[in-house]
C-alpha cells in the first residue's frame, strides 16, 4: 500500500552517503578501471576489507599496491596509468608512451614507458623505466589523469629510442599539430 504524498518518508544518514565500495568503483571507473590500495583506504575500506575484495575477485592486482576493477576491460591507458601510480609521484609518462598520448605519427606500439627520478622503483615486466637525475616541473604537464613529459621533452627523449625516420615523422606531426615549435625543442638541448 502506497503512502499518501504528504506522508512520504525521507531517509537520512547512511542511506544518502555513498558506500566505500561505490566510491571505489567511481574512482576506478574514472581511472581506466585502476585503483590504488591507498585510494581504497581513503574511500573507507580497511586493509582487511580490501584484501577480501581482492580474494573475492572484485579487484585484480596489476602492480604492488595497484589494482584493476574486474569487469572493466583492460586497456593500454589503464596499464599505463597503473604503471604511473605504481612508480609514484616522481614518475611521468615519457618517450613512446608520451608520443602516443600526444597522437604523434610513427608510434604504433602501445609501450608502457616512464621516466623517474626515484630510485626505489624496480623494473616490472612490461614497463620500460628510464631513470634520470633531474626532471623539473617545466619538463612535464598534466594530461588528465596522466603526468606526461612536455612535447619538447618527448621529442628529445624519442631521439634515444627511435630510428631517424620514425623520429622525423614524430617531429613533423608535433609541429603539424602545433604542440611545439622547433625553437622550443632547440631550447631543450
Amino acid at each position: 500500500m502506497a503512502l499518501p504524498s504528504h506522508m512520504s518518508i525521507e531517509y537520512r544518514g547512511s542511506c544518502d552517503a555513498e558506500s566505500p565500495d561505490q566510491i571505489c568503483r567511481s574512482i576506478a571507473q574514472s581511472q581506466f578501471g585502476v585503483i590504488t590500495r591507498k585510494q581504497a583506504q581513503e574511500a573507507g575500506l580497511s586493509t582487511n576489507q580490501f584484501d577480501r575484495r581482492v580474494a573475492a575477485g572484485i579487484f585484480a592486482r596489476i602492480h604492488p599496491t595497484v589494482y584493476r576493477l574486474v569487469g572493466v576491460p583492460a586497456s593500454w591507458k589503464g596499464r599505463l596509468f597503473a604503471a604511473q601510480e605504481w612508480a609514484g609521484d616522481r614518475a611521468v609518462v615519457s618517450h613512446r608512451a608520451a608520443a602516443k598520448l600526444y597522437s604523434l605519427d610513427g608510434i604504433d606500439e602501445e609501450y608502457i614507458e616512464l621516466t623517474t627520478t626515484g630510485s626505489s622503483c624496480r623494473s616490472r615486466p612490461g614497463v620500460v623505466l628510464h631513470r634520470t637525475s633531474e626532471l623539473e616541473q617545466k619538463d612535464w604537464r598534466s594530461k588528465h589523469p596522466f603526468r606526461v613529459t612536455t612535447p619538447e621533452r618527448t621529442i628529445c627523449d624519442l631521439a634515444s629510442v627511435l630510428s631517424s625516420a620514425a623520429l622525423e615523422s614524430a617531429l613533423e606531426s608535433a609541429l603539424r599539430l602545433r604542440l611545439t615549435t622547433l625553437r622550443r625543442i632547440a631550447q631543450m638541448s
